[in-house]
């Protein structure tokens, strides 16, 4: 482990990683990292489809840590209760893992939060700079996730349109009868309405 006599935290490694340059700087620093388990978990957790949080997606309501007392190499243990398949009962689950979070220096919390909903919040950090550095950690890429919102809106919109188009399409065209009976009436009130001038006059 780099640095062996001074712990550094998950977030700064990251951090650091995601401000060298080139994509081989990167790659070359996280090696010096190889014999970090809990760096490794992390990344896991982030990009191995097969590992998945029994834990709804996004950020709980919790209060972040004014003066952390633990950090994620002290609370990787735990996170294997809060992993689809665990024992534990879901309540349980979900007040581990706020108790962790307040317990965390802030971005290590956001972190943890991030990789649970498999996210890598570090610009410049990806699938294939950490397969290069941790060949023995990552899996199959993971499946790009498309906009699904978006293409039902859009698919919503193509109905309103074919709907607009049909209705053009299918409104009846006046009848000849309706449209001497058209004519008749245009006729009859241009000759009231005359009827009225010279009544005026």
């Amino acid at each position: 482990m780099n640095n062996p006599r001074k712990i550094q935290l998950i977030p700064d490694i990251l951090a650091h990683a995601s401000t060298l340059k080139s994509k081989k700087d990167k790659i070359a620093y996280l090696k010096t990292w190889t014999e970090n388990p809990v760096l490794k978990n992390v990344i896991r957790m982030a990009y191995n489809d097969e590992v998945q949080f029994s834990i709804p997606s996004g950020s709980p309501p919790y209060s972040p840590a004014e003066a952390p007392r633990s950090n994620l190499y002290k609370e990787n243990p735990k996170i294997g209760y809060l992993l689809e398949g665990s024992r534990v009962q879901q309540l349980k689950k979900e007040v581990i893992f706020v108790k962790m979070l307040e317990s965390l220096r802030p971005d290590e919390a956001s972190l943890l939060i991030a990789v649970k909903d498999k996210t890598m919040p570090y610009d410049g950090l990806t699938w294939e700079i950490f397969n290069e550095a941790f060949p023995d950690v990552l899996t199959a890429k993971p499946k790009v996730k498309k906009k699904v919102k978006a293409k039902v809106k859009q698919e919503v919109k193509d109905e309103e349109v074919k709907d607009e188009e049909e209705v053009k399409v299918t409104k009846p065209k006046p009848t000849k009868k309706q449209k001497t009976s058209t004519k008749k009436k245009a006729r009859k009130k241009v000759d009231v309405d005359a009827g009225a001038d010279d009544a005026d006059v």
